[in-house]
C-alpha cells in the first residue's frame, strides 16, 4: 500500500509542478530568455500549488 501512496503522491507533485509552470514560465512566448523574476515566480507558484498538498498530507500522517 505504501508504494500505491508514494508513487501517487509523486504523480500528484509532478502533476502540481505542472501546473505552477503553466502558470508562470509558460505564460511567456517561446524562446524568452528566463530571468532571475522569472525564477522566483515560479518557485512562488510552485509553493502555492504544493503547500496545500503537503498540510493535506502531514495531516493524513499524523492520524495514521
Amino acid at each position: 500500500m505504501n508504494v500505491v501512496l508514494n508513487k501517487q503522491s509523486s504523480e500528484d507533485v509532478g502533476e502540481l509542478i505542472d501546473l505552477a509552470m503553466k502558470n508562470s514560465l509558460m505564460k511567456h512566448p517561446e524562446g524568452t530568455l528566463i530571468t532571475q523574476e522569472m525564477i522566483n515566480e515560479l518557485v512562488n507558484e510552485v509553493m502555492n500549488q504544493i503547500t496545500p498538498f503537503l498540510l493535506r498530507n502531514l495531516k493524513v500522517k499524523k492520524i495514521v
